[in-house]
């Protein structure tokens, strides 16, 4: 029934979408065939990024000849910064005896981008394809492209894409340039990735830095965003200071958000008045979209 509707729709371009989603539901034969009319529809001028990860999406349900057209449509995507990363995880998607090279041919795409800003966003979107080994390497060299810009927030950003990959002599040095970021939120950003691979000993004291850096952030959403990665991690004594950061965030949404966020790992009896907490702004919420996403996620929370 869904099928039927989707092939209702008049454009091609509009029923991609809607059939990628589809291919993945069917699986078999029948996602095969939803797959390659979703491949048909993409079309040339639409948004490159868009496109091209609705590609990569689809290779998955793509039989064999379709599958290498589709490879040909991301080569000729002219943007380095998009195709790399989007060719390296297509590779996951192909024979194993063909991903090496294709790996290969990514990262070496991405190596020689030009423009340092665009070169350590291709190099940290290749990180979670490559090889465990060579993962180290590549966070050193995108985070040194971005040392070179003189950008706070886009070394925020780029430290926070390769904090997981950063090899423990760049940690170091990384969580030097962290502390001493300017603007705020790239502080946060960089500190709460950071703390979350830092060593077990140093890990509680690097927390409650960042959990500190994430209360100067202004903005409800940006001090939830702020607060949210490191919900889960939290040792019972940074408990109340997170909880009372989240419950200085004025928008009703936020403010139920990151407090269902922080109650996952709380015992029972806290868990429980968090979400009591959580629940109340969420209700207060008056607008009806944002108080029914609010609910949502209150709602997955609960037992």
């Amino acid at each position: 029934e869904a099928e039927q509707v989707i092939h209702t729709i008049p454009s091609a371009a509009a029923r991609a979408g809607p059939l990628s989603v589809l291919a993945e539901r069917l699986g078999g034969s029948a996602g095969a065939e939803a797959a390659q009319a979703a491949l048909a529809g993409a079309p040339d001028e639409a948004d490159p990024n868009e496109r091209g990860w609705l590609i990569v999406g689809l290779l998955p349900h793509l039989p064999e000849p379709a599958r290498l057209t589709a490879l040909a449509q991301l080569r000729s995507i002219n943007d380095a910064g998009l195709r790399a990363p989007m060719l390296a995880h297509a590779a996951r998607h192909l024979p194993e005896t063909h991903r090496p090279a294709l790996l290969a041919d990514a990262l070496a795409q991405a190596r020689a981008i030009d423009e340092a800003e665009t070169r350590a966003g291709a190099l940290s979107g290749l990180l979670p394809t490559l090889p465990p080994a060579e993962r180290a390497a590549v966070a050193a060299e995108a985070l040194a492209a971005a040392a070179t810009l003189n950008d706070d927030t886009q070394w925020g950003h780029v430290a926070r894409w390769t904090a997981a990959s950063l090899p423990p002599e760049n940690l170091a040095a990384a969580y030097s340039v962290a502390r001493a970021l300017g603007p705020v939120e790239a502080r946060a950003e960089a500190l709460s990735a950071l703390a979350l691979v830092a060593p077990e000993a140093n890990r509680p004291a690097r927390l409650a830095e960042a959990l500190q850096a994430a209360a100067q952030v202004p903005g409800g959403w940006d001090r939830a965003f702020a607060v949210e990665p490191l919900a889960g991690v939290l040792p019972p004594e940074l408990y109340d200071l997170a909880l009372s950061i989240g419950r200085t965030i004025a928008d009703d949404w936020a403010r139920s958000d990151v407090l269902a966020e922080l109650s996952v790992n709380m015992p029972p009896d806290l868990k429980a008045a968090v979400l009591q907490e959580a629940l109340a702004a969420a209700r207060a919420a008056t607008q009806p979209w944002p108080r029914a996403r609010a609910l949502t996620g209150v709602a997955a929370q609960l037992d």
